[in-house]
């Protein structure tokens, strides 16, 4: 049985691939993110989960950052 998504220190947590459906970038891109401490991350076990507001906000900050670009 496969978890997406928990709850740690009153934050949730969704599983890479979840995370990654959702936010539209590979694993391999949002592992990235996590190895360069821009969203917050937790391993459970083998699987990782990152933190989904924080991973928003990054997706939305990104968004607003290449649209004042163009």
């Amino acid at each position: 049985m496969t978890r997406s998504e928990i709850q740690l220190l009153d934050k949730n947590f969704i599983s890479l691939k979840r995370a990654s459906n959702v936010s539209g970038y590979t694993n391999d891109y949002i592992g990235q993110l996590c190895r360069a401490k821009k969203i917050s991350a937790k391993r459970v076990g083998r699987d990782w989960f990152v933190n989904i507001e924080e991973l928003q906000n990054y997706k939305n900050k990104k968004t607003r950052s290449e649209e004042h670009t163009s």
